[in-house]
C-alpha cells in the first residue's frame, strides 16, 4: 500500500533530511508533503532543496512554502547591485548561511528560483472521504479556506491556530471539538518549535499536529515524519 509522508521545516539540515528519507525507503507511488522552510540556519540548504528535486523524481511530491522560503527567493533579492547581507532579511537570522551554501557549491540562488515557484501555498488532501490540510505556518479555522485562499501572509506567519489548538489540549473538559469551518479531519503545520512548551517531538493538540521541532535552531533536534494514513511518527 502506498504511503503519505509529512515533514515539517527542514532549515538547511542536509543530514538529518537524508537520515530520515533512508529510513522511510520511499516508493514511487508514495507521497512526501513538507511544510516548507527548506532554508536558513542549518548549514546547506543548498543540498536540501536538491535533495528534495532528487526525491521529486522518485515519488509524488507537494511542496509547501515556508516564510524563510518566500523572504529568501523574492524576486528582489537577486539584484546584484545589492549587498547580500542588506538584499536579505533575515541575514541574521539564517540567509547568511543559506547564501553561503550557495557560494560554497560554486552556483548562486538563481539556480533554485524555479524550486520556488513549484511551492504551493497550501495542500488538501482527500482521503478516505475525508478532508486534511497541510500549511506552514496556520489559517484562520473559523472561516473557509476557500474565503482566504490568496491571503499567503496568513499561510506562512499564523501562529494562532496552533496557539488555540495547544490551548485546547490543555483543557480538562474537551467534550467539545477543536473545530474547523472546512470539517478538516486533521491540519498539520510546521512554523512554531514544539521547543516553545519544551516538548521535543510533534504534538497532536486537537486534530492539529504541530511537526516542527526546531531543526535548524537546535542542534538536538530530530526531524521527523508522520506517515497520514496511519498517523505514526518515525525519526
Amino acid at each position: 500500500m502506498s504511503k503519505i509522508y509529512c515533514l515539517a521545516d527542514i532549515h538547511g539540515c542536509l543530514d538529518k533530511l537524508n537520515n530520515l528519507l533512508d529510513k522511510l525507503n520511499i516508493q514511487p507511488n508514495d507521497t512526501v508533503v513538507t511544510l516548507g522552510d527548506y532554508v536558513d540556519r542549518g548549514p546547506d540548504s543548498y543540498g536540501v532543496i536538491e535533495r528534495l528535486l532528487k526525491l521529486r523524481t522518485q515519488c509524488n511530491c507537494i511542496f509547501i512554502t515556508g516564510n524563510h522560503d518566500a523572504l529568501f527567493f523574492d524576486d528582489d533579492k537577486f539584484r546584484s547591485d545589492i549587498e547580500p547581507k542588506y538584499r536579505y532579511t533575515m541575514w541574521n537570522q539564517g540567509a547568511r548561511e543559506t547564501y553561503n551554501s550557495y557560494i560554497k557549491a560554486g552556483v548562486t540562488p538563481e539556480v533554485h528560483y524555479d524550486f520556488y515557484k513549484l511551492l504551493e501555498s497550501y495542500y488538501v488532501l482527500e482521503l478516505n472521504g475525508e478532508k486534511h490540510l497541510f500549511v506552514h505556518g496556520g489559517y484562520n479555522r473559523h472561516k473557509l479556506l476557500e474565503d482566504q485562499k490568496n491571503n499567503l501572509d496568513t499561510f506562512l506567519w499564523d501562529r494562532d491556530l496552533i496557539m488555540a489548538a495547544s490551548s485546547f489540549n490543555s483543557m480538562k473538559d474537551q467534550r467539545y471539538k477543536f473545530k474547523n469551518k472546512d470539517g478538516f479531519k486533521y491540519i498539520y503545520v510546521g512554523h512554531t518549535p514544539v521547543r516553545m512548551w519544551d516538548l521535543y517531538s510533534p504534538q497532536l493538540w486537537g486534530n492539529v499536529w504541530a511537526l516542527d521541532t526546531g531543526v535548524g535552531k537546535y542542534k538536538d533536534a530530530d526531524l521527523y515524519a508522520l506517515e497520514i494514513t496511519t498517523q505514526t511518527l518515525i525519526k
